[in-house]
């Protein structure tokens, strides 16, 4: 996409209101990556794309005749750049697709509103609100991932684990008996403070915990009411900006997912191309991000649907998303393990994994692109 017609998309903007709106201070959205709260934003939604005409693009994708509709529900974080790549890089426009992106704070509402038909794809964390909808026989399916912990162990990683140096606490182990933040109960980000405790002998139940959106965390830090927590990034950079933090862990659950992209399956069934032309680009959109985290133009996509500065985006922990879609089984299972036994599921058996994620779309969407 050209700088002028990118211009043009950014101009072209609506508001689209589910349930009450709230305007949404610089940043208190950017930490939703793997949030399960239900707070909800309003949203600035920017809608791009023309009618498609029929037809296969150069890079392989099938056009539809006519543009179809995509109303698409994202948080403002990092880990939802996937997301918006296909619309930046006019990938949707090509493939028939007017997006329309949605901003909403809390992946328990991104679900609700996928299951009610008021988004058609939403990108939201596997935590309790995830499993809940899809143990219910909603409307929703996962059918690909969004961001994971990075494979590499050394990599600093989306969603580190930060206690404030005035605390004292150099180690994990110290946090025994300490009152760390916690975006909510039952997030993907209250199991990573389990897994990252886990590390040092300890458990979620050895800590008390406060609930708090992900931007309060760093005055709580700064005020000595929470010692400090797992928080995503860039407000994990923000926080070591503001205040002098300790850095305990960062790549703390290797491989493991952390947030996924989901479909309203009456919308997918209904529009079989468009779901097939939609994880197409997903793909494509995802391979043209993961390793080029900091080129200049993902740096400005990042910055310009976050409203934030692109140095702040440069300098922070990257999320990872595998270039061929792959979920990785083992941590989603342990997540629902975890919720499983704390009680915060209304079930008590394990989904298959053939009841969380349909993988036709992805398949569909390798066998255009090839496997990498």
């Amino acid at each position: 996409m050209s700088s002028d017609s990118h211009s043009e998309t950014i101009r072209r903007r609506r508001f689209l209101k589910l349930g009450v709106a709230v305007s949404t201070p610089l940043l208190a959205g950017c930490a939703g990556g793997a949030d399960d709260s239900g707070t909800e934003t309003a949203t600035d939604t920017e809608s791009s794309g023309d009618e498609g005409g029929g037809g296969t693009t150069s890079g392989g994708t099938t056009t539809m005749q006519q543009a179809t509709e995509v109303t698409i529900g994202y948080i403002p974080s990092m880990a939802h750049a996937p997301l918006q790549k296909p619309s930046y890089a006019g990938g949707f426009e090509e493939a028939g697709i007017e997006p329309t992106y949605q901003a909403v704070a809390g992946s328990s509402r991104l679900f609700s509103f996928l299951a009610a038909g008021d988004l058609d794809v939403a990108g939201a964390a596997v935590g309790a609100a995830a499993h809940n909808s899809l143990n219910r026989d909603l409307p929703v399916e996962v059918v690909a991932p969004l961001h994971s912990y990075p494979p590499d162990p050394e990599a600093a990683g989306p969603d580190p684990l930060l206690v404030s140096a005035a605390s004292g606490i150099t180690e994990i182990s110290e946090l025994k008996g300490e009152t760390i933040g916690v975006n909510t109960q039952g997030s993907a980000i209250q199991w990573a403070n389990h897994a990252a405790l886990q590390t040092a002998g300890l458990s979620i139940e050895d800590v008390n915990q406060r609930t708090m959106p992900f931007p309060d965390m760093i005055p709580a830090m700064q005020n000595g009411s929470i010692v400090g927590g797992v928080i995503p990034e860039p407000l994990a950079t923000v926080a070591s900006q503001r205040i002098e933090v300790n850095r305990l862990a960062g790549n703390i659950l290797p491989g493991a997912l952390l947030t996924a992209t989901s479909y309203n399956t009456d919308w997918a069934e209904s529009n079989p191309e468009a779901a097939d032309a939609f994880m197409t680009e997903y793909l494509r959109g995802a391979r043209a991000i993961q390793g080029r985290w900091t080129a200049e133009e993902n740096l400005q996509m990042i910055a310009d649907y976050m409203d934030v500065p692109t140095d702040l985006i440069e300098s922070a922990g990257k999320p990872y998303i595998d270039p061929n879609l792959e979920i990785d089984r083992e941590s989603l299972a342990d997540i629902e393990s975890f919720l499983m036994d704390r009680g915060q599921l209304d079930y008590d058996a394990p989904l298959e994994y053939e009841q969380k994620v349909n993988d036709s779309y992805r398949q569909h969407a390798l066998e255009t692109l090839g496997e990498v």
